[in-house]
């Protein structure tokens, strides 16, 4: 099981690097505060560069058919090429879901590695959370 402790938006300690989910390289969405934290696993801090490119980053939420999931996520960051890097999670990998009704708003985002044995803050900024029919949706908002 997962343990994340918090101060508000900011992640003070957790079990996620080290563990055999970080180790297999998937991600990690958490939700608390009025924030979407991403833990990145330590294999895929190469693309945080490529992150640091999105001129805003959606979060959408809707079922994931190819993939077998009925409630799944998908983090567009939307850096206006055509191809824009995208990231989609299963409900294995989000510890909670925002509520129905706060589709359409804007959040906190921020992207999580591990430095000094501590979790640290490597990105962030705002993000939109909107739902879909269907994912991959991989569309920006004006589309």
């Amino acid at each position: 099981m997962l343990i994340i402790e918090n101060n508000g938006q900011e992640i003070t300690e957790s079990n996620f690097w080290g563990s055999e989910q970080e180790r297999a390289g998937a991600f990690y969405l958490s939700i608390n505060a009025g924030a979407f934290r991403l833990l990145l696993p330590q294999q895929h801090e190469t693309i945080l560069a490529e992150l640091e490119t999105a001129k805003e980053v959606i979060i959408t939420r809707g079922p994931w058919p190819d993939a077998g999931q009925t409630n799944a996520m998908e983090i567009l960051f939307d850096d206006g090429s055509d191809s824009p890097f995208s990231i989609h999670l299963g409900a294995n990998q989000v510890d909670r879901w925002p509520l129905p009704e706060d589709a359409g708003r804007m959040f906190m985002f921020s992207v999580w590695v591990l430095r000094n044995n501590k979790p640290h803050c490597a990105s962030h900024g705002d993000c939109y959370y909107r739902t879909a029919p269907r994912l991959p949706w991989l569309k920006s908002r004006d589309k």
